[in-house]
């Protein structure tokens, strides 16, 4: 859908920005004012708040140091919620990758963005309220499912084929104890059927390696 809207865009800039989403009245000034005046920057993303206006951390907790600073920072990974990019530069790197549906996007963008030696920075003092995952509550197991596809296309995509294999072997050492476990929930709760359909159908996708090349 972002990739059809940028077909008819007119701007300079293009902001990727959730449905779930509710901007402090000068954020978008604000990231745009610091893309504009930092030649280097390749996305920016305002600090993400949750609902009850506690800071969201984006991508791994591990990082989670780089969001909860007020400083200005370069991070390595931002998510779509609310991405500011030069028309430039999205059009540089193809756009959002159309071989992922549901999650991974952002991700594949942002290291498209730092292939290309640009950076990504997190600016604090622009803020937006994210609720998050409204738009996948009501299908959740295929969110899961594509989630997972994804993963192995990122794999795929950007690392040494060794290290694809190594992670498909991971992902196994991943998989197997939630098929058990939801295997045994399933016979005393049926609810957990969907879930256990769906780790089966991860499974199969990362053994006969059904994701995009």
């Amino acid at each position: 859908g972002n990739n059809k809207a940028a077909e008819h865009a007119k701007g300079s800039h293009y902001l990727l920005l959730n449905n779930d989403t509710i901007l402090d009245p000068d954020a978008l000034q604000i990231i745009l004012d610091y893309y504009i005046q930092t030649p280097d920057a390749g996305a920016v993303t305002p600090r993400l708040l949750n609902e009850d206006g506690s800071i969201q951390i984006q991508g791994s907790s591990l990082g989670a140091f780089r969001f909860k600073s007020d400083q200005i920072k370069s991070v390595p990974f931002i998510c779509g919620a609310c991405l500011l990019i030069s028309k430039e530069l999205y059009e540089k790197v193809g756009g959002l990758d159309e071989n992922v549906f549901f999650y991974n996007e952002d991700i594949i963008l942002c290291k498209s963005i730092l292939k290309l030696n640009k950076k990504i920075y997190h600016v604090p003092t622009a803020r937006v309220t994210h609720f998050g995952g409204l738009s996948t509550k009501t299908r959740a197991m295929k969110s899961i499912i594509e989630g997972y596809r994804g993963s192995l296309y990122i794999s795929r995509k950007f690392y040494f084929l060794p290290l694809h294999y190594l992670f498909r072997v991971l992902l196994l050492v991943d998989l197997l104890p939630k098929i058990i476990f939801y295997t045994l929930l399933s016979i005393v709760n049926r609810k957990k059927v969907e879930q256990l359909k769906a780790y089966v159908i991860i499974l199969k996708i990362n053994i006969t390696g059904e994701f995009p090349k």
